[in-house]
Protein backbone atom coordinates (compact mmCIF):
# COMPACT_ATOMS: atom_id res chain seq x y z
CA UNK A 1 0.00 0.00 0.00
CA UNK A 2 1.54 3.56 -0.79
CA UNK A 3 0.63 6.18 2.20
CA UNK A 4 -0.15 5.96 5.48
CA UNK A 5 -3.61 6.49 5.23
CA UNK A 6 -4.09 3.60 3.10
CA UNK A 7 -3.69 0.75 5.44
CA UNK A 8 -6.97 0.76 6.88
CA UNK A 9 -8.72 0.08 3.17
CA UNK A 10 -5.98 -2.08 1.80
CA UNK A 11 -6.24 -3.89 4.80
CA UNK A 12 -10.00 -4.47 5.46
CA UNK A 13 -10.20 -5.12 1.10
CA UNK A 14 -7.06 -7.86 1.47
CA UNK A 15 -8.61 -9.75 4.70
CA UNK A 16 -10.14 -12.69 2.97
CA UNK A 17 -8.64 -12.38 -0.07
CA UNK A 18 -5.19 -13.36 0.62
CA UNK A 19 -3.73 -10.55 -1.81
CA UNK A 20 -0.59 -8.37 -0.72
CA UNK A 21 -2.29 -4.84 0.61
CA UNK A 22 -2.86 -2.37 -2.05
CA UNK A 23 -4.99 0.55 -2.84
CA UNK A 24 -8.18 0.28 -4.33
CA UNK A 25 -10.04 -3.20 -4.97
CA UNK A 26 -9.36 -6.43 -3.37
CA UNK A 27 -7.47 -7.67 -6.62
CA UNK A 28 -8.98 -10.91 -5.72
CA UNK A 29 -11.78 -13.44 -4.78
CA UNK A 30 -12.22 -13.69 -1.47
CA UNK A 31 -11.75 -17.00 0.59
CA UNK A 32 -15.57 -16.76 1.67
CA UNK A 33 -16.85 -16.02 -1.64
CA UNK A 34 -14.21 -18.96 -3.63
CA UNK A 35 -15.69 -21.53 -0.93
CA UNK A 36 -19.80 -20.47 -1.38
CA UNK A 37 -18.83 -20.78 -5.58
CA UNK A 38 -18.21 -24.33 -4.83
CA UNK A 39 -19.79 -25.50 -1.60
CA UNK A 40 -22.87 -22.88 -1.48
CA UNK A 41 -24.73 -24.54 -4.56
CA UNK A 42 -27.33 -26.27 -2.94
CA UNK A 43 -28.72 -23.97 -0.44
CA UNK A 44 -31.48 -21.30 -1.19
CA UNK A 45 -28.71 -18.26 -0.87
CA UNK A 46 -25.00 -18.16 -1.70
CA UNK A 47 -23.77 -16.33 1.11
CA UNK A 48 -24.52 -13.60 3.51
CA UNK A 49 -23.01 -10.65 4.10
CA UNK A 50 -23.85 -8.22 7.10
CA UNK A 51 -22.61 -5.92 9.79
CA UNK A 52 -22.64 -3.31 12.24
CA UNK A 53 -24.06 -0.43 11.45
CA UNK A 54 -21.41 1.23 8.96
CA UNK A 55 -22.93 4.18 7.52
CA UNK A 56 -21.14 7.30 9.25
CA UNK A 57 -18.60 5.61 11.26
CA UNK A 58 -15.39 5.32 8.96
CA UNK A 59 -14.86 8.93 7.61
CA UNK A 60 -13.89 9.09 4.12
CA UNK A 61 -9.86 10.13 3.84
CA UNK A 62 -9.54 10.43 0.14
CA UNK A 63 -7.19 9.25 -1.96
CA UNK A 64 -6.32 6.60 0.51
CA UNK A 65 -9.39 5.11 3.17
CA UNK A 66 -12.03 4.68 0.80
CA UNK A 67 -15.46 4.12 2.43
CA UNK A 68 -16.49 1.40 0.04
CA UNK A 69 -13.29 -0.69 0.46
CA UNK A 70 -13.21 -0.08 4.46
CA UNK A 71 -17.19 -1.10 4.38
CA UNK A 72 -16.06 -4.93 2.42
CA UNK A 73 -14.15 -7.97 3.66
CA UNK A 74 -16.65 -10.22 0.66
CA UNK A 75 -15.62 -9.97 -2.51
CA UNK A 76 -17.33 -11.76 -5.63
CA UNK A 77 -14.32 -10.83 -7.83
CA UNK A 78 -10.89 -8.54 -7.98
CA UNK A 79 -12.78 -5.86 -8.58
CA UNK A 80 -16.44 -6.23 -6.84
CA UNK A 81 -17.25 -5.43 -3.22
CA UNK A 82 -20.25 -7.42 -1.39
CA UNK A 83 -21.49 -4.74 0.66
CA UNK A 84 -22.57 -6.15 4.05
CA UNK A 85 -26.36 -5.41 5.28
CA UNK A 86 -26.88 -4.32 8.18
CA UNK A 87 -30.78 -3.09 8.85
CA UNK A 88 -32.00 -6.52 11.09
CA UNK A 89 -35.73 -5.79 9.49
CA UNK A 90 -34.33 -5.05 6.03
CA UNK A 91 -32.50 -8.41 6.92
CA UNK A 92 -35.40 -10.57 7.88
CA UNK A 93 -37.71 -9.45 5.44
CA UNK A 94 -34.47 -10.42 2.86
CA UNK A 95 -34.38 -13.77 3.95
CA UNK A 96 -37.11 -15.07 6.30
CA UNK A 97 -40.13 -13.41 4.72
CA UNK A 98 -43.42 -15.18 5.27
CA UNK A 99 -41.90 -17.26 8.52
CA UNK A 100 -43.25 -16.78 11.72
CA UNK A 101 -42.46 -18.48 15.17
CA UNK A 102 -46.47 -18.34 15.54
CA UNK A 103 -46.23 -21.19 12.43
CA UNK A 104 -46.70 -24.44 13.20
CA UNK A 105 -44.25 -27.20 11.61
CA UNK A 106 -47.07 -28.67 10.23
CA UNK A 107 -48.10 -25.56 8.33
CA UNK A 108 -44.77 -24.38 7.46
CA UNK A 109 -44.70 -27.58 5.03
CA UNK A 110 -47.23 -27.28 3.51
CA UNK A 111 -46.81 -23.45 2.79
CA UNK A 112 -43.22 -25.32 1.14
CA UNK A 113 -45.51 -28.23 -0.72
CA UNK A 114 -47.67 -25.53 -2.27
CA UNK A 115 -45.34 -24.15 -3.89
CA UNK A 116 -43.22 -26.52 -5.20
CA UNK A 117 -46.79 -28.06 -6.18
CA UNK A 118 -47.45 -25.28 -8.45
CA UNK A 119 -43.97 -25.18 -10.30
CA UNK A 120 -44.27 -28.49 -10.87
CA UNK A 121 -47.52 -28.16 -12.67
CA UNK A 122 -45.64 -25.58 -15.21
CA UNK A 123 -42.64 -27.34 -15.61
CA UNK A 124 -44.85 -30.55 -16.78
CA UNK A 125 -46.58 -28.29 -18.94
CA UNK A 126 -43.65 -26.83 -20.58
CA UNK A 127 -42.92 -30.25 -21.38
CA UNK A 128 -45.52 -31.60 -23.11
CA UNK A 129 -45.36 -28.73 -25.52
CA UNK A 130 -41.44 -29.00 -26.40
CA UNK A 131 -41.42 -31.14 -29.21
CA UNK A 132 -44.30 -28.78 -31.38
CA UNK A 133 -41.59 -25.82 -30.84
CA UNK A 134 -38.91 -24.77 -33.55
CA UNK A 135 -35.40 -23.78 -32.30
CA UNK A 136 -35.81 -20.22 -31.06
CA UNK A 137 -39.04 -20.85 -29.30
CA UNK A 138 -37.26 -24.73 -27.74
CA UNK A 139 -34.06 -22.38 -26.68
CA UNK A 140 -36.62 -19.71 -25.00
CA UNK A 141 -38.15 -22.21 -22.79
CA UNK A 142 -35.28 -24.54 -22.06
CA UNK A 143 -34.11 -20.94 -20.47
CA UNK A 144 -37.82 -20.12 -18.77
CA UNK A 145 -37.39 -24.21 -17.53
CA UNK A 146 -34.14 -24.39 -16.44
CA UNK A 147 -35.06 -20.76 -14.09
CA UNK A 148 -37.77 -22.88 -12.63
CA UNK A 149 -35.96 -25.68 -11.31
CA UNK A 150 -33.62 -23.24 -9.99
CA UNK A 151 -36.53 -21.69 -7.93
CA UNK A 152 -37.41 -25.14 -7.30
CA UNK A 153 -34.07 -26.27 -5.93
CA UNK A 154 -34.52 -23.58 -3.53
CA UNK A 155 -37.81 -24.47 -2.30
CA UNK A 156 -36.94 -27.67 -1.71
CA UNK A 157 -34.17 -26.69 0.35
CA UNK A 158 -35.88 -24.29 2.29
CA UNK A 159 -38.40 -26.86 3.67
CA UNK A 160 -35.65 -27.69 6.23
CA UNK A 161 -36.54 -24.45 7.87
CA UNK A 162 -39.78 -26.45 8.50
CA UNK A 163 -38.49 -28.02 11.66
CA UNK A 164 -36.06 -24.64 12.24
CA UNK A 165 -37.69 -22.46 14.96
CA UNK A 166 -38.20 -19.09 13.30
CA UNK A 167 -37.74 -15.78 14.94
CA UNK A 168 -40.02 -13.07 14.93
CA UNK A 169 -39.76 -9.96 12.58
CA UNK A 170 -36.97 -7.15 14.91
CA UNK A 171 -39.77 -4.66 16.20
CA UNK A 172 -36.65 -2.13 15.69
CA UNK A 173 -34.36 -0.81 12.98
CA UNK A 174 -30.25 -0.79 13.45
CA UNK A 175 -30.73 2.98 14.56
CA UNK A 176 -33.17 2.12 17.52
CA UNK A 177 -31.48 -1.01 19.35
CA UNK A 178 -28.83 -0.66 22.09
CA UNK A 179 -25.58 -2.01 20.65
CA UNK A 180 -25.32 -5.27 22.85
CA UNK A 181 -29.78 -5.85 22.15
CA UNK A 182 -28.31 -5.12 17.82
CA UNK A 183 -25.70 -7.86 18.03
CA UNK A 184 -27.78 -10.23 19.90
CA UNK A 185 -30.60 -10.03 17.71
CA UNK A 186 -27.77 -10.45 14.37
CA UNK A 187 -26.23 -13.61 16.48
CA UNK A 188 -29.83 -14.99 16.04
CA UNK A 189 -30.32 -14.71 12.57
CA UNK A 190 -26.93 -15.72 11.71
CA UNK A 191 -27.48 -18.76 13.78
CA UNK A 192 -31.14 -19.72 12.27
CA UNK A 193 -29.05 -18.96 8.28
CA UNK A 194 -27.11 -22.13 9.34
CA UNK A 195 -29.72 -24.07 11.48
CA UNK A 196 -32.07 -23.74 8.79
CA UNK A 197 -29.38 -24.36 5.70
CA UNK A 198 -30.16 -21.47 3.88
CA UNK A 199 -26.62 -20.73 3.54
CA UNK A 200 -23.40 -22.46 4.09
CA UNK A 201 -21.39 -19.06 4.05
CA UNK A 202 -21.68 -15.92 6.50
CA UNK A 203 -19.40 -12.73 6.77
CA UNK A 204 -19.81 -10.03 9.57
CA UNK A 205 -18.24 -6.82 10.68
CA UNK A 206 -18.00 -5.41 13.99
CA UNK A 207 -17.01 -2.57 12.85
CA UNK A 208 -15.35 -0.95 9.20
CA UNK A 209 -11.93 -0.32 8.48
CA UNK A 210 -10.89 2.66 10.23
CA UNK A 211 -13.73 2.78 12.36
CA UNK A 212 -14.81 5.57 14.50
CA UNK A 213 -17.36 3.94 16.53
CA UNK A 214 -17.81 5.12 19.87
CA UNK A 215 -18.42 2.69 22.76
CA UNK A 216 -20.22 4.72 25.22
CA UNK A 217 -23.02 2.20 26.02
CA UNK A 218 -22.72 -0.28 28.66
CA UNK A 219 -21.08 -2.47 29.61
CA UNK A 220 -18.13 -0.72 27.86
CA UNK A 221 -18.73 2.77 28.83
CA UNK A 222 -15.64 4.52 26.31
CA UNK A 223 -16.49 8.28 24.91
CA UNK A 224 -13.90 8.08 22.65
CA UNK A 225 -13.79 6.73 19.26
CA UNK A 226 -11.79 3.07 18.15
CA UNK A 227 -9.70 4.61 15.73
CA UNK A 228 -8.36 7.69 17.94
CA UNK A 229 -7.52 5.97 20.72
CA UNK A 230 -5.72 3.44 18.47
CA UNK A 231 -2.83 6.19 17.97
CA UNK A 232 -2.59 7.03 21.95
CA UNK A 233 -0.08 4.74 24.12
CA UNK A 234 -0.80 6.02 26.74
CA UNK A 235 -1.99 3.58 29.89
CA UNK A 236 -5.38 5.55 30.27
CA UNK A 237 -5.99 4.79 26.49
CA UNK A 238 -4.62 1.34 26.39
CA UNK A 239 -7.44 0.72 29.08
CA UNK A 240 -9.73 1.90 27.08
CA UNK A 241 -9.17 -0.30 24.50
CA UNK A 242 -8.63 -3.55 26.27
CA UNK A 243 -12.15 -2.23 27.06
CA UNK A 244 -13.61 -2.28 23.78
CA UNK A 245 -11.82 -5.10 22.63
CA UNK A 246 -12.77 -6.96 25.49
CA UNK A 247 -16.52 -6.21 24.88
CA UNK A 248 -15.96 -7.36 21.37
CA UNK A 249 -14.78 -10.78 22.03
CA UNK A 250 -16.93 -11.32 24.57
CA UNK A 251 -19.86 -10.91 21.70
CA UNK A 252 -17.95 -13.33 18.99
CA UNK A 253 -18.05 -15.82 22.60
CA UNK A 254 -21.27 -15.24 22.50
CA UNK A 255 -22.18 -16.25 18.68
CA UNK A 256 -19.54 -19.05 19.31
CA UNK A 257 -21.82 -20.20 22.17
CA UNK A 258 -24.88 -20.15 20.25
CA UNK A 259 -23.57 -22.34 17.54
CA UNK A 260 -22.71 -24.75 20.42
CA UNK A 261 -25.79 -24.84 21.54
CA UNK A 262 -27.34 -25.90 18.38
CA UNK A 263 -27.33 -30.09 17.53
CA UNK A 264 -26.40 -30.55 14.20
CA UNK A 265 -26.25 -33.81 12.13
CA UNK A 266 -24.15 -36.73 13.27
CA UNK A 267 -24.36 -35.70 16.83
CA UNK A 268 -22.04 -32.79 16.27
CA UNK A 269 -23.11 -29.32 17.05
CA UNK A 270 -23.78 -26.52 15.05
CA UNK A 271 -20.22 -25.09 16.01
CA UNK A 272 -18.15 -28.25 15.06
CA UNK A 273 -19.69 -27.98 11.85
CA UNK A 274 -18.71 -24.38 11.04
CA UNK A 275 -15.68 -22.81 10.58
CA UNK A 276 -15.28 -19.38 12.04
CA UNK A 277 -12.02 -17.28 11.33
CA UNK A 278 -12.12 -13.98 13.40
CA UNK A 279 -9.73 -10.83 12.93
CA UNK A 280 -9.10 -7.18 12.52
CA UNK A 281 -7.32 -5.57 9.20
CA UNK A 282 -4.17 -4.21 11.14
CA UNK A 283 -1.86 -6.10 13.55
CA UNK A 284 -1.65 -2.46 15.06
CA UNK A 285 -3.45 0.40 14.73
CA UNK A 286 -0.80 2.49 16.50
CA UNK A 287 1.95 1.49 13.65
CA UNK A 288 -0.70 0.86 11.08
CA UNK A 289 1.53 -2.10 10.45
CA UNK A 290 -0.08 -5.44 8.69
CA UNK A 291 2.32 -7.94 10.06
CA UNK A 292 2.19 -10.15 12.07
CA UNK A 293 -1.89 -10.41 11.94
CA UNK A 294 -3.26 -12.24 15.00
CA UNK A 295 -6.44 -14.37 14.35
CA UNK A 296 -8.72 -16.23 15.85
CA UNK A 297 -10.48 -19.83 14.84
CA UNK A 298 -13.21 -21.85 16.19
CA UNK A 299 -15.16 -24.31 15.52
CA UNK A 300 -14.06 -27.33 12.33
CA UNK A 301 -15.22 -30.50 14.83
CA UNK A 302 -11.18 -31.35 15.22
CA UNK A 303 -10.40 -30.73 11.17
CA UNK A 304 -7.63 -28.49 12.41
CA UNK A 305 -6.02 -28.45 15.91
CA UNK A 306 -7.52 -25.17 17.40
CA UNK A 307 -7.29 -24.96 21.21
CA UNK A 308 -3.48 -23.36 20.87
CA UNK A 309 -1.30 -20.28 20.23
CA UNK A 310 0.61 -20.84 17.15
CA UNK A 311 3.57 -17.94 16.26
CA UNK A 312 4.07 -18.88 12.75
CA UNK A 313 6.96 -18.68 10.59
CA UNK A 314 8.60 -14.81 10.01
CA UNK A 315 6.85 -13.81 6.90
CA UNK A 316 4.00 -15.68 6.75
CA UNK A 317 0.76 -14.06 5.20
CA UNK A 318 -2.29 -14.72 6.52
CA UNK A 319 -3.43 -16.19 2.68
CA UNK A 320 -1.55 -19.66 4.72
CA UNK A 321 -4.16 -19.65 7.23
CA UNK A 322 -7.07 -18.91 4.65
CA UNK A 323 -5.17 -21.85 2.39
CA UNK A 324 -5.29 -23.56 5.56
CA UNK A 325 -9.16 -23.46 6.38
CA UNK A 326 -10.33 -23.66 3.07
CA UNK A 327 -8.42 -27.07 2.47
CA UNK A 328 -10.02 -28.64 5.81
CA UNK A 329 -13.14 -27.81 4.06
CA UNK A 330 -12.32 -29.70 1.43
CA UNK A 331 -11.58 -27.36 -1.28
CA UNK A 332 -7.91 -28.90 -2.32
CA UNK A 333 -6.60 -25.91 -2.69
CA UNK A 334 -2.29 -25.73 -3.76
CA UNK A 335 -2.13 -21.91 -2.87
CA UNK A 336 -4.52 -19.05 -2.32
CA UNK A 337 -3.93 -15.30 -2.83
CA UNK A 338 -0.14 -14.05 -3.39
CA UNK A 339 1.92 -16.02 -0.54
CA UNK A 340 -0.62 -18.77 0.57
CA UNK A 341 1.39 -20.99 -0.51
CA UNK A 342 1.39 -23.76 2.21
CA UNK A 343 -0.51 -24.55 5.25
CA UNK A 344 0.18 -23.34 8.86
CA UNK A 345 2.34 -26.08 10.46
CA UNK A 346 0.94 -27.90 13.50
CA UNK A 347 -2.92 -26.59 12.58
Amino acid sequence: ATGIGAVHSAGTTSFASGVKPQLGPAGAISADQLAANKLGKTTPYHSLQLSQRLKNVAKEVPPFDNATFCDAISWADAKTPLIPQDNPQSIFDNFFAGSSSKESAKEKALRIARGKSVLDNALNQLNSIKKKLGKDDLYKVEQYTTGLRAIETEITSSSSMATCMILDRPTKSDAAMAKTEYYDIMHKMMILAFQCDLTRFISFMFSPGRSERIFEFSPVGVNEDMHSLSHDSSAESIAKQVKIQTYEIKMYASLLQGLKDIPDIGGASLLDNTFSVFGNELSSGASHSLHPMPLLLAGGGGALKLGQHIKAEDKTDQAAVWLTVLNAMGMGLESFGTDGKKAIAGL
